[in-house]
């Protein structure tokens, strides 16, 4: 079942093109707040929310010298998107980068793997 939209966060995907409707293009984590086991609302990140998370990733990644993962392959114009365009993986990302125990260095095989994952990922939900 596909949640009913908010009207803040309402994607543009249309019903008639086959595309389902859902409350915004963020990741599906971010369906529930950050703190959801502090105050177990379950709501929805708003977009202010959205755009704080998306300040403090850059600032993380400023500060700690962090890439986010890469997700291959999102930004090509011939993708058809499950949900009408591509997902925002800001919280997702945010989370990651944020719990993290290691840091590969670039060009690594647990890198790569690791990248492979996350694209794969995203392929399969979006």
């Amino acid at each position: 079942m596909v949640p009913r939209p908010r009207d803040d966060l309402s994607s543009t995907s249309d019903q008639k093109h086959g595309v389902a409707r859902c409350p915004s293009l963020a990741q599906t984590h971010m369906q529930g707040p950050l703190n959801v086991a502090v105050n177990g609302s379950g709501k929805s990140l708003t977009r202010d929310e959205l755009e704080l998370v998306k300040k403090d990733l850059e600032q993380i990644k400023l500060n700690y010298n962090l890439k986010e993962p890469t997700r291959s392959f999102m930004d090509r114009p011939d993708t058809k998107w499950r949900f009408g365009g591509p997902p925002d993986y800001s919280l997702t990302n945010y989370m990651f980068l944020k719990q993290r125990t290691r840091s590969h260095p670039e060009g690594s095989l647990e890198l790569i793997v690791e990248n492979l994952v996350k694209t794969w990922e995203m392929e399969r939900s979006h």
